[in-house]
């Protein structure tokens, strides 16, 4: 796909099929797998993921606003769609009605975590003579979105009452599932499983449990239920440096750009606002059109690198709203023109994300996902 920019995130669709099968392979037979896609799939464009993932082996996604279904219902996507979060995070009562309407109109499957939304959206399913699909969440050590595991029994009794609603599934999530220490997991896995005994005692369990996002899923095979909901993972990257099974998953987003000028300095002199970096020789820079405006956040100044004919560059001075500058004294014949390789391979040479997150002092999700979220995708 062509894009007018110099600098642009390539997605790798044959390493997403490859991700994709390689997860799968490290469940049981007969797992479901519920693609995460929110966030604009972690960054990588839901419009490049999502047909590759209705064409592979997943059964749902999954993402965290009705903005962000509907959206995807509108690329074409078919399979059911799990909305993580409250359909009325307004709590305006005119947009309550759309709301509504618009889960029933795009067939999405929702969140339960008390009965007084689910019930209304039962009431407006029996209305239009349809069913409405939901999973009970429970929070079982998260302390976020989800019902208290005391509460989840009369909750689902409740729900079960209501006319025109399936209770397909429950599920929870984990606050730890990626460290190294396990033990506040195995807690949480504790208390989902007993309370999905209490459900089965009582007749109520729903027929669709999962719990697993990447980090269980690689490291806690008795977390993976029914469905598993990989995310991170998808993209070929490690929930964090303290996952224990490492199979060889493969990133799928490579960020690469073009110098577009190369220029001589003198010893002494800076580059850049605030005048951050002065060269210590004649050098030779280079200019690559990526800046703070493209989510290249000026963080990074002095302290990221870029590969340019193979070799490391540093970046140095301040990054500015459209320009970032490198140093490539050290690489013999650079000229406007040359691609340079911001994340990803070049030769023998491997910028990961999770360098980049850990020269910013934050994790990979949030590059992915944010920090690059304005750089073009293409595939």
């Amino acid at each position: 796909m062509y894009s007018h920019r110099d600098v642009v995130a390539q997605v790798n669709l044959g390493a997403l099929r490859h991700n994709i099968a390689l997860l799968k392979s490290q469940c049981r037979p007969g797992v479901r797998l519920c693609a995460a896609l929110k966030a604009n799939a972690y960054g990588h464009s839901v419009r490049i993921i999502a047909p590759v993932l209705a064409q592979a082996s997943v059964d749902m996604a999954a993402v965290a606003t009705l903005g962000e279904a509907i959206e995807l219902r509108q690329l074409g996507w078919t399979k059911p769609i799990l909305l993580f979060g409250p359909i009325f995070a307004d709590g305006g009562p005119a947009g309550r009605k759309d709301r509504l309407r618009a889960v029933l109109d795009y067939d999405l499957t929702v969140t339960a975590v008390d009965f007084y939304g689910v019930r209304d959206l039962a009431h407006e399913a029996r209305l239009q003579n349809r069913t409405v699909c939901c999973h009970i969440k429970v929070d079982t050590g998260m302390g976020r979105m989800g019902i208290s595991p005391a509460s989840a029994v009369q909750l689902a009794l409740r729900l079960k009452e209501l006319p025109n609603l399936d209770l397909e599934g429950i599920y929870t999530h984990f606050a730890s599932a990626d460290e190294a220490d396990k033990s506040y997991c195995l807690e949480q896995l504790r208390t989902f499983n007993e309370t999905l005994a209490t459900l089965q005692t009582a007749g109520l369990r729903p027929r669709l449990v999962h719990a697993a996002a990447t980090g269980a899923l690689l490291d806690i095979p008795d977390s993976h239920f029914d469905m598993v909901r990989p995310g991170i993972g998808l993209y070929g990257i490690f929930p964090s440096e303290q996952v224990q099974n490492r199979p060889d998953l493969r990133p799928v987003v490579k960020v690469t750009g073009r110098v577009v000028l190369v220029k001589r300095i003198l010893a002494g002199q800076p580059v850049g606002y605030g005048r951050t970096w002065t060269a210590r020789r004649d050098s030779i820079i280079g200019m690559v059109p990526i800046g703070y405006h493209d989510g290249y956040v000026r963080a990074l100044s002095n302290r990221a690198v870029m590969t340019i004919r193979g070799k490391l560059a540093p970046v140095i001075g301040r990054i500015s709203m459209d320009q970032t500058m490198i140093d490539v004294t050290h690489i013999p014949d650079v000229r406007a023109g040359d691609e340079v390789v911001l994340i990803g391979r070049q030769g023998a040479e491997h910028i990961s994300v999770d360098q980049v997150a850990e020269r910013l002092g934050t994790i990979n999700y949030e590059v992915v996902s944010e920090i690059l979220a304005r750089v073009p995708r293409v595939s």
